[in-house]
């Protein structure tokens, strides 16, 4: 094994009467253990733990200082963190609302839970505040995450992008654009984050459009580029100049490839974008064509909607309607229907380019209500939440977690059922820095 620059590190100074019992613990089995050992435990603690270790004395600092800057070390912690995911998500009260509001959601689950009598899961809820943020800058939507970094639009009216590392503390403020905010107050921007894993950059990648038009694509690549420049990439696939105005807000990356989702409501614009972070390079991707009973759904009073989904390392897309009345009865026409759950192959063609296919995985059947897919907490549970269809209250949503093997439906206790989820994905700590 590869010894570490900080593997000498291992000098304590002679213990104070007034520090705790916790401390000098922690401090003797430093001394009893193997160095590599140590490093082991040190990349499975949470961001916060390991920065209050920090606080034992004087060596420790330097320990702690040295194993975050380290690279390996950023990595190995990474990905040991990527087996406690939390669920992030950003919501308001008002879609047109400067009041975003985010919350980092810890989903207890009990592993032992095998004779089915638990109907529910306690959640713990942990504020993401904004309001740094808010107090100067307009915020417009949220955007997306990569690796413990949130990357969030600002307002179509100014160019900003906002970098954040909240388990750091960590943000970096992007003003500037190759396209001016003077194009108009119609103009759209459409917004990826992803990781390079070949040359372990960061990049962010936003394309611009107004009235149907694409006006061009822009990329910053962190610690590349200048702290506000932007470089002008090329968009080689023409189509994305006529279907770019169906574009949606909805983005995730997976092994280096952003994807986002068009829209679904006309079956011309039912396809994905892709955006290889590496190339550099766009491409449209089909959606997979409806069932013949999901076809003639269509004709009643639901409406065929998408939703995209990191599942496995692996991009899942969901089928599933929602109630839009055509007969005008008030809510007495609709049932639930199920759920459709395909998976994107992907391979390499012999000229380099990337072939895109769909698999069928599986069909949630009607589940009591009518639900929507939101995002893989772990492995195969998956959050829905509920679309009610009272007269009494139309609209109000609440959440549960769904096992795509046991076919198990539990409500998650503690999440807001009045407000509206605008974004939500699986959240990690990380040490990746952004400064």
């Amino acid at each position: 094994m590869e010894a570490y620059p900080w593997k000498s590190i291992t000098g304590m100074s002679s213990y104070s009467p007034v520090e705790s019992q916790t401390k000098i613990l922690v401090r003797c089995c430093h001394n009893l253990l193997p160095d590599e050992l140590w490093v082991e435990i040190m990349s499975r603690l949470p961001v916060k733990s390991l920065l209050d270790c920090k606080c034992v004395q004087k060596s420790w600092c330097h320990l702690i200082n040295t194993l975050i800057h380290d690279q390996r070390f950023v990595t190995k912690h990474l990905k040991n963190s990527g087996d406690r995911p939390s669920l992030s998500i950003l919501y308001s009260c008002d879609v047109f609302s400067r009041e975003f509001k985010g919350s980092f959601v810890t989903i207890c689950s009990n592993e032992n839970d095998d004779d089915g009598k638990i109907d529910h899961m306690d959640t713990i809820i942990e504020d993401f505040d904004l309001s740094f943020f808010r107090q100067h800058y307009r915020v417009s939507f949220p955007g997306c995450h990569c690796n413990g970094i949130i990357c969030i639009s600002g307002h179509p009216e100014n160019n900003n992008v906002l970098l954040c590392n909240p388990a750091l503390r960590e943000f970096k403020l992007i003003t500037s654009s190759c396209f001016a905010p003077s194009m108009g107050r119609n103009r759209k921007r459409l917004l990826g984050f992803g990781h390079d894993e070949v040359d372990n950059v960061y990049k962010v990648v936003r394309m611009f459009y107004k009235n149907g038009d694409l006006l061009g694509a822009e990329v910053h690549t962190l610690g590349v580029d200048h702290r506000n420049s932007w470089r002008r990439i090329n968009i080689e696939a023409e189509e994305l100049w006529t279907d770019c105005n169906r574009l949606m807000y909805q983005e995730l990356q997976c092994k280096r490839i952003i994807y986002w989702l068009a829209s679904g409501y006309c079956p011309v614009y039912r396809r994905i974008v892709s955006f290889d972070v590496h190339d550099e390079k766009f491409q449209l991707i089909s959606l997979p064509a409806l069932d013949d009973n999901f076809a003639a759904t269509t004709e009643t009073c639901f409406q065929v909607r998408y939703k995209l989904a990191l599942w496995n390392e692996l991009v899942a897309l969901f089928e599933f309607y929602l109630p839009r009345c055509r007969c005008g009865k008030r809510w007495t026409c609709f049932s639930p229907k199920p759920i459709e759950m395909w998976i994107l192959d992907v391979s390499l063609t012999g000229s380099g380019h990337t072939s895109y296919s769909w698999t069928k995985h599986l069909t949630i059947p009607p589940l009591g209500q009518i639900y929507h897919p939101v995002v893989f907490w772990k492995n195969d549970e998956l959050i829905l939440m509920s679309y009610s269809y009272s007269t009494d209250c139309p609209g109000k949503d609440s959440a549960s977690s769904y096992n795509l093997s046991t076919q198990k439906v539990r409500s998650l206790h503690k999440i807001p059922e009045t407000l509206e989820i605008i974004s939500s994905f699986t959240y990690v700590q990380s040490l990746v820095s952004i400064s």
